[in-house]
């Protein structure tokens, strides 16, 4: 049956993880976070890209597995769209932070914070949203088209 229908696969798994767990959890009176950074967040922001590996490893087995990991990294186009994406929404966002700090608004404590810890947090956001397009455009867009 998944073979036939793995597209309703994935968006059954990609929503369980997402929208499931969290409100078994709610249900179950459990205090959760779904902050930025907690685990929660990332299950519900990877799960698109966890559902597409599950349903692609059960009907295609380890030979569709890497053969959908190797078209995922083939990369096209000119080097500047990957800089411009890679340094420029990060800078863009700092520029945002740095005008709301300007206008008197918090959003940035950089002479508070350590360098490490900038760092992981900078690891941790370009982590959060890229991920799940490994599911929604490599796997369910596909099958839409």
């Amino acid at each position: 049956m998944i073979v036939r229908q793995r597209l309703i696969a994935f968006f059954l798994i990609a929503f369980a993880i997402s929208w499931g767990i969290p409100g078994i959890l709610m249900l179950a009176s459990v205090e959760i976070d779904l902050g930025e950074y907690s685990p929660l967040y990332y299950l519900a922001v990877w799960a698109p890209a966890i559902a597409a590996l599950a349903v692609v490893v059960l009907t295609e087995g380890a030979a569709g597995l890497l053969a959908y990991l190797r078209r995922m990294v083939t990369f096209g186009g000119h080097w500047g769209w990957y800089l411009a994406v890679l340094a420029g929404i990060p800078l863009m966002n700092l520029a945002a932070s740095l005008l709301a700090e300007w206008q008197g608004i918090p959003a940035l404590k950089i002479h508070t914070i350590p360098v490490g810890a900038l760092l992981a947090a900078a690891l941790m956001r370009a982590t959060a949203g890229p991920v799940e397009e490994f599911g929604w455009r490599g796997f369910a867009l596909p099958l839409l088209q």
